[in-house]
């Protein structure tokens, strides 16, 4: 751990996990220009949005320990890298098919990434420091698909899905080559592994309680943001735009629930910011998706629930340095959340969306506060667990 935070190297993995993020929500804005280009119809193009989710979902782990062999800083270049080369042939794809393998790529790129940022910011923010930092982390997903949304609309209908695709390429280059220059090196060996770290058993009990957590999290996320437009458009006569750009703007509630955390996470002890989020979300599941109330009243009631999932998803991010049981796991841990957060994202939407045609819009009322309970039964578990195991330095 170091002694002294690096602001600035720790603001730069930020920013290429942001520039990352964006490129999960890039397809979004020009996807009438790819249906009518590539003859795509909906399941094709549903394909295309979610398979860069897919190495995530299955190789998560393994980029954790991947992370641990190679250092995180020669990952997350890596991975930029990946990113970039692959966006830039997606621009070109002459296909259908091409596109699809090109997202899977990029989802490799993206992996790299996801996991090796946090555990690059970890390693190089002070103890006192790390809560603070590993919750701006917790703002990188949401910021990034609010930025693909609010740039994608007006530069993909500018320069066509090509030419936005190839902006992206070339942002995602740029930012990996300004961190070559910038990133500190690895500043010491790591050392050999100590025994069974390789295991997914060696991550600990704390650690499995803590992914678990962040699935339930995942799933409540996905529950309000996935669904809120069709609410929004059905139950109070939204147009589809603006159904889109309230759910973007009310995202971007979650970043200042993470930050909030970031402020007040030294102050007040991980139990007690849990309590409180899990209040703002026990008062706002039902005002959120009840279609008695008027929409400005649907609008106020998802933004304290994204708010209060920010501060959730901060705790998750700054929780694994605590919680693993030797610091040499905290890449193994990211890749653990990684995957099941994308299993979650996966899985997720039409499992809710089944639920809520059969049952109506009280279901997802009762799904978000379920989610939530699930997160804060494994959450404190996991501060349990991490209690009666002393953690290893080293």
């Amino acid at each position: 751990m170091a002694t002294s935070t690096n602001w600035r190297a720790i603001f730069l993995a930020y920013v290429i996990g942001v520039v990352g993020a964006a490129q999960v929500g890039r397809i979004a804005p020009a996807t009438a220009q790819l249906r009518e280009a590539l003859s795509m119809n909906l399941p094709t193009l549903g394909w295309a949005i979610s398979t860069i989710t897919l190495a995530s979902a299955v190789l998560g782990v393994a980029a954790g320990l991947w992370v641990r062999r190679r250092g995180a800083r020669a990952v997350l270049l890596l991975g930029g890298g990946l990113l970039a080369l692959s966006i830039l042939a997606a621009a070109s794809a002459p296909s259908t098919t091409f596109l699809i393998l090109m997202r899977a790529v990029e989802g490799i790129g993206y992996l790299a990434i996801v996991v090796a940022a946090p555990t690059f910011i970890a390693e190089h923010a002070a103890e006192r420091n790390q809560p603070a930092a590993l919750a701006l982390w917790g703002t990188f997903f949401t910021l990034g698909l609010s930025l693909a949304a609010i740039a994608g609309g007006t530069l993909a209908q500018a320069w066509g899905w090509r030419g936005w695709f190839a902006a992206n390429g070339g942002l995602v280059a740029a930012t990996a080559v300004v961190g070559f220059l910038l990133l500190p090196t690895e500043r010491e060996a790591r050392g050999p592994l100590p025994e069974r770290s390789g295991a997914p058993a060696g991550l600990g009990t704390a650690t499995w309680l803590l992914g678990g957590a962040f699935l339930g999290l995942t799933l409540l996320s996905l529950s309000i943001l996935s669904m809120l437009p069709t609410f929004l458009i059905e139950a109070h006569g939204f147009t589809s735009a603006r159904a889109g750009s309230t759910t973007g703007l009310i995202a971007l509630a979650s970043i200042a629930g993470s930050l909030a955390y970031g402020l007040l996470g030294s102050r007040l002890s991980p139990a007690t910011l849990i309590a409180a989020a899990a209040v703002l979300l026990l008062a706002s599941a039902l005002p959120a998706f009840e279609p008695g109330f008027g929409s400005s009243v649907a609008i106020a009631a998802a933004t304290v629930a994204v708010f209060g999932s920010g501060i959730l998803m901060a705790f998750t991010f700054s929780a694994i340095p605590r919680l693993v049981p030797h610091s040499t796991r905290i890449g193994p841990a990211n890749g653990l959340i990684a995957q099941l957060g994308s299993i979650g994202a996966f899985l997720g939407p039409p499992m809710v969306g089944s639920l809520v045609s059969q049952y109506g819009w009280g279901a997802l009322s009762l799904l978000i506060v379920a989610f939530m309970l699930m997160f804060i039964a494994l959450a404190w578990a996991a501060l349990s667990a991490s209690k009666s195991t002393p953690q290893q330095s080293g």
